[in-house]
């Protein structure tokens, strides 16, 4: 967390009485950082650099049982980002996500479903793979115990529902974690289950649910400092939250989006002297 402003005010009383319309946003840059993974506890590393210069992989929509959570025209509006993206009606399974990472990608974006299993480790990215006729999730202990299998670039983002809810459970190794222990730096992701289109048109909403975030993801990407940058465009959310109040300008969505970090090596030996 970095501080952004200062707290304006003379005291205590003053705090309180603008409690109600001062969040933890207005005043820092928010972003969580992960718990000693398990490649903190070895001496060898890939080093990121090298992938930064290759192209990155989208995968949109992927062909799977649950359904897909963008519109057509959305789809085509990250088309315009994501070149060479893999779209919905593409069968795209464990098996060739692990051939293009161990090709080398310089950034990994995914938007479609993800599995919440048993705990956190349990969680896993739905593609097109199934076991009896259910989706045959890629979970994040799969992930953690094959890095090599499946090695990821500096920067990945996941849209999907609660892609990144590892700190609720007490063993905080779900899909966030995987994905830095097993190369990235910085992953972009979701707190809680997500409203669709579909929802919001439910009660009456036109807004589009998940492109915005789709974009925010993406812009954070490639910015040089991602976690700046999608406070920034959670600030602008809230700030028109603030404006217009109604449920389409309310963080039902936008609050969901987050970034976990985890530094390229921490030493466990100097963590103890210290």
């Amino acid at each position: 967390m970095r501080r952004i402003g200062r707290l304006q005010g003379a005291g205590v009383r003053d705090l309180r009485q603008r409690s109600a319309e001062r969040r933890l946003l207005d005043i820092a840059d928010v972003s969580w950082i992960a718990p000693l993974l398990p490649r903190d506890l070895t001496d060898t590393q890939a080093d990121p650099a090298p992938m930064r210069d290759r192209a990155p992989l989208h995968v949109i929509d992927p062909l799977q049982i649950m359904g897909q959570v963008m519109r057509e025209a959305d789809r085509s509006v990250l088309a315009e980002r994501a070149p060479g993206a893999v779209f919905s009606g593409t069968r795209f399974g464990a098996e060739e996500l692990s051939a293009t990472l161990r090709q080398g990608v310089s950034r990994f974006v995914i938007v479609g479903h993800t599995f919440e299993g048993a705990s956190a480790s349990t969680t896993g990215i739905v593609l097109s793979d199934l076991v009896k006729d259910a989706p045959d999730a890629l979970t994040a202990e799969e992930l953690i115990a094959d890095p090599g299998r499946w090695p990821m670039p500096p920067r990945v983002a996941v849209l999907a529902c609660a892609s990144a809810s590892d700190m609720t459970d007490h063993e905080p190794f779900g899909l966030a974690a995987a994905l830095l222990h097993n190369g990235a730096d910085t992953v972009h992701g979701t707190l809680w289950i997500l409203p669709t289109d579909e929802a919001y048109r439910t009660h009456g909403v036109r807004d589009r649910a998940l492109l915005p975030m789709a974009l925010a993801f993406e812009n954070a990407q490639v910015a040089d400092d991602p976690v700046a940058a999608l406070c920034a465009w959670q600030r602008g959310r809230l700030n028109h939250w603030r404006n217009e109040p109604s449920l389409a300008t309310s963080p039902l969505s936008w609050g969901a989006a987050m970034t976990m970090t985890a530094p390229a090596r921490r030493s466990v030996e100097s963590e103890d002297r210290t």
